[in-house]
C-alpha cells in the first residue's frame, strides 16, 4: 500500500504438535489484532493494524517514526543521572499507568507487559 510497516511474525513452535501449533497461532494472531484495534479505540496510542495474515503467521503494523523500545530508552536515561531524567522518568511512568488503566477499562489484559513490549514516541 506504499506505507512503511513492521512485520511481526509468529514462528512455528517445533515442540508442539503441528495442528495444535497452527490453531493456537491463528487464535493468538486474531486476538492480538483485535486487541490492538480495541486498545486504539479505547484511547491507547497503538500502531495501526494494516493486515493480519494468519496463514503465513504475520501481522503488518504501522511503522512509528521517531520511536524507540522503552527498554533501550530507560538504559540511556539510567546511564546519565540528572534531575531532568527524574522528571522524564516520572512522565514515562505516569504515561504507562494511564495507558494500562485504559487497557483495563476496555477489558484488555496485556499478558506480557514489559518495557521490551512498549514503544516510546520521541519528539
Amino acid at each position: 500500500m506504499g506505507k512503511k510497516c513492521i512485520i511481526k511474525e509468529r514462528f512455528e513452535k517445533k515442540y508442539r504438535v503441528k495442528e495444535l501449533d497452527q490453531k493456537l497461532t491463528k487464535q493468538r494472531i486474531h486476538t492480538e489484532c483485535r486487541n490492538l484495534v480495541r486498545a486504539y479505540k479505547g484511547g491507547v496510542n497503538t500502531p495501526t493494524v494494516y493486515f493480519c495474515d494468519q496463514i503465513n503467521r504475520k501481522i503488518y503494523l504501522q511503522f512509528i517514526d521517531n520511536s524507540a523500545v522503552l527498554k533501550e530508552v530507560l538504559k540511556t536515561i539510567y546511564s546519565t543521572q540528572s534531575f531532568k531524567n527524574e522528571v522524564l522518568l516520572e512522565k514515562i511512568i505516569n504515561s504507562i499507568g494511564e495507558n494500562l488503566a485504559k487497557l483495563h477499562n476496555n477489558q484488555i489484559i496485556h499478558g506480557d507487559l514489559t518495557t521490551s513490549n512498549m514503544l516510546l514516541k520521541l519528539k
